[in-house]
């Protein structure tokens, strides 16, 4: 199995233009699939080492991962995490079992000078919608959409022999029709 449910691609709180909402956003996003939702996270910052070659780092990061997590905004495509979402689509494009979300934080238009396989997953892939005003509740419909698109948790029992137990998330309906009547394409 791999290590980790879910890599989180967003911008730096350093480099996000002093906006706090992100930050916020940031700090709530691993408290609840985490501590709430019991999945294990990869967040660059605190889960990868500092020192490697950062390529090198992304690749082998987000292969240990079966879901990547991408928080876009207006600066995203213009930091290093354009490299990640491009490693986390060529990943889907390899494992069957590969999952990308797109969770837009900030809406944003430029998108003109994308590469191309970034362009069409654009275009392509669902996004859920971040609206501070509504999506703050656990309950809200961005957090139920978020966990729908999650992979199934797995859960090792620790008695001898046990294999992996997939543990279903508790879902209003079949994840896949609920996460694509919800969100809206570019």
């Amino acid at each position: 199995g791999k290590e980790y449910d879910a890599f989180v691609s967003y911008v730096s709180t350093y480099s996000s233009e002093g906006d706090s909402g992100l930050a916020e956003f940031l700090h709530h996003l691993p408290q609840v699939l985490e501590k709430q939702c019991g999945y294990r996270l990869c967040l660059l910052e605190r889960d990868v080492l500092p020192g490697g070659a950062y390529t090198e780092d992304i690749v082998s990061t987000i292969k240990r991962c079966r879901t990547a997590i991408c928080v876009l905004c207006p600066c995203y495509f213009n930091s290093p995490c354009l490299f990640e979402m491009e490693t986390a689509l060529q990943t889907l494009l390899e494992e069957k079992q590969f999952k990308v979300i797109l969770v837009k934080y900030k809406t944003f238009t430029d998108t003109h000078s994308l590469p191309p396989l970034v362009s069409k997953a654009l275009r392509v892939l669902p996004a859920i919608h971040w609206n501070p005003s509504e999506s703050s509740s656990i309950d809200s419909k961005f957090w139920k959409d978020l966990r729908c698109a999650m992979p199934e948790r797995k859960i090792r029992f620790p008695s001898q022999g046990a294999e992996d137990v997939n543990v279903l998330m508790p879902k209003l309906s079949d994840p896949k029709s609920s996460f694509q009547n919800s969100v809206k394409t570019l």
